[in-house]
């Protein structure tokens, strides 16, 4: 046991039976938990990672009023947020930007390659990456093309995305809403917390009474502050009379076809979520309030318009509800209370009765376990929720197929891509997606560019895909048996294209921008 708390007891003058309601359980014991030594560090792990869900689930930030662990790791983490020297001297080399901290930026997507607009990136950004992941984890449409007569390598997938919804340039996105429960759980902790805290009073153990409650409300206060920030989508505007944005992500083991107009397109490329507190919430969306206010007119009331006094009323009731939108150095305090809380803890419980620190204990548990199923949440997943609602993407807008080869994927990717619009140079996005350079791939990349061009295959149906023996002469005769599997596997793409070209979503693909599916 520690020498300092027993002094502090001394000289603080409480006694443990000063205003006992009822009589204190385990009071005859002989021994106490010292429980304060890890009270800061306890589950920090699943503390902070539960934290970082705070601006990502409905109304989660009202739900941190319990006793939590790890308090002293959520300083540290969070508390660079605030932008203040005091901060930036307690927590050095701290993350400052709220949006990489969160995770909501920061990762790399795979390489874009348009096909009109010539907008090609060498690595896509967070946005990009979402898309990719959730692709790659999705069921195929149908089967495997497992009845072609083929031969099987990596098997990669095509996912082929269709964009119809272009966004606007900046927006703050609504935060799903069947996440919403995640937040009601935070109730039992929050009992657990207040219940122990009351108990502790009732038995007049005001140093564990104190320790809890000071937990309840450093935690609490830092989740309101912390989680006030807000989610904004932007992305550029594209050019006027921008040609159609349609391009390939292309992985290291799979392909995803997005086809869109380029202001769609251009929110998975260019696009980037941030995370904003105070002031910057408002920063470059229409928030300013008009000079003028109308309303609809009824019959008999005149223009409809509102008159100065109601115009004012309304002026100072929207400064108002800014008024209350908590700002950014805030987070600075908060993580003060939450070292405070640590140190008090650190202090005070030992200074407690047994029963006192068993329920110090049963608080930490509650919320532990509360902060281990919030850390155990897909954060991604809620951001590429949050991404399709904003481009009003929709299960069917979305389909995927497995061929057998990556030579099989790149022509299937091509007859997609044709079929949609016409390629213009086919010879730049066969170099872009095969970058083979040996002779038998050269040969095969300049037959297929020439058939991409032929539009006769994608306007008919009674068209056959087929390469003729004279194709292969070009080459020399020890080349000429790989040059033909290459024929063959763009082939049984064809046929696996053929397979699908007249199923619902395949035709959505084809018709114009703006036309209902």
């Amino acid at each position: 046991m520690p020498i300092l708390p027993p002094i502090l007891a001394q000289a603080s003058g409480v006694s443990n039976d000063d205003g006992a309601v009822l009589q204190r359980p385990l009071s005859n014991a002989s021994f106490t938990l010292d429980s304060s030594g890890v009270a800061g560090f306890f589950g920090g792990d699943s503390s902070v990672a539960g934290m970082a869900t705070v601006n990502l689930i409905p109304n989660r930030r009202w739900g941190g009023w319990y006793n939590t662990p790890g308090s002293y790791e959520i300083a540290k983490r969070y508390g660079p947020l605030a932008k203040s020297k005091l901060c930036d001297g307690l927590f050095p080399e701290g993350e400052h930007d709220p949006t990489r901290l969160f995770g909501i930026d920061g990762k790399d997507g795979p390489q874009f390659i348009a096909i009109h607009s010539g907008s090609s990136f060498v690595r896509t950004g967070h946005l990009g990456h979402l898309l990719a992941t959730k692709a790659r984890d999705m069921p195929c449409t149908r089967a495997p093309f497992a009845s072609l007569n083929a031969r099987t390598t990596a098997s990669p997938p095509v996912t082929i995305v269709n964009l119809r919804h272009v966004p606007r340039e900046s927006d703050h996105p609504r935060l799903p809403r069947h996440w919403e429960h995640s937040a009601l759980f935070s109730l039992a902790p929050i009992a657990v917390s207040v219940g122990a805290c009351v108990l502790c009073a009732l038995v007049a153990d005001w140093f564990c009474f104190a320790s809890i409650a000071v937990g309840i409300v450093a935690h609490g206060s830092a989740c309101y502050i912390i989680g006030s920030g807000k989610l904004t989508f932007r992305h550029p505007r594209p050019a006027p009379d921008a040609p159609p944005g349609d391009g390939v992500l292309k992985g290291d083991k799979d392909v995803v076809i997005l086809v869109g107009d380029e202001g769609a397109v251009n929110a998975f490329t260019r696009g980037r979520f941030r995370l904003e507190y105070g002031a910057e919430r408002d920063g470059g969306l229409d928030v300013e309030t008009p000079r003028r206010f109308r309303r609809p007119k009824r019959e008999g009331t005149g223009t409809g318009t509102f008159s100065e006094k109601e115009t004012v009323q309304v002026d100072r009731s929207h400064r108002s509800r800014r008024s209350w939108i908590p700002r950014r150095y805030l987070i600075g305090p908060c993580a003060l209370l939450l070292m405070g809380q640590f140190l008090a803890q650190l202090l005070l419980i030992p200074l407690g009765t047994l029963f006192g620190q068993l329920m110090f204990i049963a608080s930490l548990i509650a919320s532990w376990a509360y902060n281990t199923y919030l850390s155990a949440i897909d954060r991604e997943e809620i951001q590429t929720e949050i991404l399709f609602n904003v481009l009003q993407v929709e299960e069917e807008d979305i389909q995927k197929y497995q061929l057998r080869t990556w030579t099989a994927t790149v022509a299937f990717t091509c007859f997609v891509l044709a079929s949609a619009h016409p390629i213009e140079d086919p010879l730049a996005l066969l170099d872009a997606l095969l970058p083979n350079n040996t002779e038998v791939w050269r040969v095969w990349k300049r037959k297929m560019a020439a058939k991409l061009q032929e539009r006769k295959h994608f306007d008919r149906s009674d068209v056959e895909f087929k390469f003729s023996e004279e194709d292969t002469r070009v080459v020399g005769e020890k080349h000429r048996g790989l040059l033909r599997t290459f024929f063959h596997d763009a082939e049984n793409a064809w046929d696996a294209w053929c397979d699908v070209r007249d199923c619902e979503r395949m035709i959505a693909l084809r018709r114009p921008l703006g036309v209902p599916v």
